[in-house]
């Protein structure tokens, strides 16, 4: 096809004239490497290797697993939320204590700093309060404790479940990884990158089983 072309515009400039001398040696070139790059055997253009069913499973994965961390992600923020609202929760209950130890304090308060007088004992009445309201500030302080306790608690079990799902998310990534370099080693020739590919892969998938025992213990 190339030499066809070459020859009708080789042609064309005999029957034109010396004119046309710069453009048949531009467009010569260029038709040139057009014809090496379309007729060649090896052109990359034209005779590319097929993708392997391999290498579209191991792309399948990739995009699956890749998924799988979006999900993941989306589980870590759905969790956060939902401890936050424990712990909002918590903080409410803790505040409403508060305001009412104050309120008892603030009782006792007004009968001390009136002292003893003629017509008032209020240091007596400020024990009386005290000993009225015993029960009712135990209860309290007892729900300051739950209070602080569980918003700990849940605290603490936020970092629990990050760890292990970003411990999740490790190993996913490490699957990814393993994956594409598979695909190197399908998409690319010559025994030293073959094993590089292999030391690579081996180290991910001791990688991967560290993670996996750490993720293990998190959720035991």
């Amino acid at each position: 096809m190339f030499g066809l072309y070459q020859g009708r515009l080789q042609s064309f400039v005999m029957r034109t004239g010396s004119a046309y001398h710069a453009l048949w040696l531009f467009v010569a070139v260029l038709l040139a490497s057009c014809g090496k790059t379309a007729d060649e055997p090896g052109s990359p253009v034209v005779n590319a290797p097929p993708i392997s069913a391999e290498q579209q499973r191991l792309e399948s994965v990739i995009q699956i697993r890749r998924q799988d961390i979006t999900v993941l992600e989306d589980q870590k923020k759905d969790y956060k939320k939902e401890v936050d609202l424990r712990i909002e929760q918590e903080l409410a209950k803790e505040a409403k204590a508060n305001a009412r130890l104050a309120q008892l304090d603030s009782a006792v308060k007004v009968y001390r700093d009136k002292g003893r007088t003629f017509l008032e004992d209020g240091i007596k009445k400020a024990n009386e309060l005290l000993k009225n309201h015993a029960g009712e500030r135990e209860a309290l302080r007892a729900t300051l404790a739950g209070s602080t306790a569980a918003a700990q608690k849940a605290r603490d079990d936020m970092d629990k479940r990050y760890k292990a799902l970003d411990g999740r998310i490790a190993l996913i990534q490490s699957e990814v990884s393993e994956a594409s370099l598979k695909i190197t080693g399908l998409t690319t020739g010559g025994a030293e990158q073959a094993d590089n590919v292999k030391t690579a892969l081996q180290n991910l998938q001791e990688a991967r089983g560290a993670v996996d025992d750490r993720i293990k213990s998190l959720e035991s």
